[in-house]
């Protein structure tokens, strides 16, 4: 058979450039894709740390609001919130340790923070053997103690509506 029927041709030795670029840039598509999925849906939260740099990045708008800081406590008073909501309620169980003339400073979960009281802010106290629930008055009754705080967005800040001890 050594004829021109038995010829069969040779693949030239390819170095796979062809295909190695072809599944590397299928790749970083994939990881780009991957990359702009995580930070949409705020699971990577590039765009909202370092706005500078990822802010043009597209994402999901959070609502969430940190009410209690780490930091020093002050009463937040510049707090963004959608203008599509009627009213946004907060609550807090935590600890109020401090009562001022209009505010009060509530530690929650090694968090602290001072907020105003609505001029009709309503305190409950349960009863000793008595699971019921009674009305004690306004903000003259706020004293320190563990307590159920609730908080109401008012002229975008949060004020508390009631506490409950």
């Amino acid at each position: 058979m050594n004829g021109p029927s038995s010829y069969i041709p040779q693949k030239e030795n390819d170095s796979g450039w062809g295909t190695g670029l072809l599944f590397g840039g299928i790749t970083l598509v994939l990881v780009l894709i991957a990359f702009f999925a995580l930070n949409y849906f705020n699971i990577l939260f590039l765009s909202e740390l370092y706005p500078k740099a990822f802010g043009w990045l597209p994402h999901k708008s959070s609502f969430q609001t940190n009410v209690l800081t780490k930091a020093t406590p002050n009463i937040k008073t510049d707090t963004s919130f959608d203008p599509i909501f009627k009213s946004q309620t907060a609550q807090i169980e935590g600890t109020i340790v401090k009562v001022d003339k209009g505010s009060i400073e509530v530690e929650a979960q090694g968090h602290k923070g001072k907020f105003l009281l609505t001029s009709s802010v309503a305190v409950y106290r349960s009863e000793k053997g008595n699971s019921k629930m009674q009305l004690t008055g306004g903000a003259e009754n706020v004293t320190t103690g563990s307590a159920s705080i609730i908080l109401q967005v008012i002229n975008n800040q949060f004020k508390v509506q009631s506490i409950t001890y």
